[in-house]
């Protein structure tokens, strides 16, 4: 189940009002929408309605996605119960961090945004990939490395 999609308009120009590029008011409640937005896949992400990834496929998948990027890496982490408490959280996003490409920024500004930034060229998502897998607690299926996957192709992710 998916939050309700948002109504924000793709195109300005149809609130352009007395030479402001979009009304006061209008932006306001676009700013108050986009916020609902977020909050709404944050929530559905703590009740278990949508995984960490589902919300990532989103981001780079649409133009919806567009307002979730907003949202924090770590506030998105922390809502889910798939990277386990707050230390653990803490260490992936300081990995991410030593590993990205960029200079150490503040972790209050590794956004979602950020994470799928078109000029890394894909190596932040990369770094976050990297970093999930060397937090991961557990191993992918039981016995491994030294026995082969037997529940099928899916893996523990």
């Amino acid at each position: 189940m998916k939050p309700a999609s948002n109504s924000i308009p793709t195109n300005a120009a149809e609130n352009v009002a007395h030479g402001n590029l979009i009304a006061p008011t209008r932006a306001t409640e676009l700013s108050r929408s986009a916020r609902h937005h977020r909050a709404e896949w944050t929530v559905s992400v703590a009740e278990g309605l949508l995984s960490v990834n589902d919300v990532l496929t989103s981001v780079g998948g649409s133009n919806e996605g567009r307002v979730l990027g907003a949202i924090s890496l770590r506030q998105l982490l922390l809502a889910s119960d798939e990277h386990g408490p707050q230390t653990r959280v803490n260490q992936l996003i300081e990995r991410l961090k030593e590993i990205s490409d960029s200079s150490d920024p503040p972790t209050r500004k590794i956004t979602l945004a950020w994470l799928f930034d078109p000029r890394s060229q894909g190596k932040r998502l990369v770094a976050y990939c990297d970093a999930i897998h060397n937090n991961r607690q557990e191993s992918p299926w039981p016995g491994f490395p030294f026995s082969e996957n037997t529940a099928g192709e899916h893996s523990h992710e």
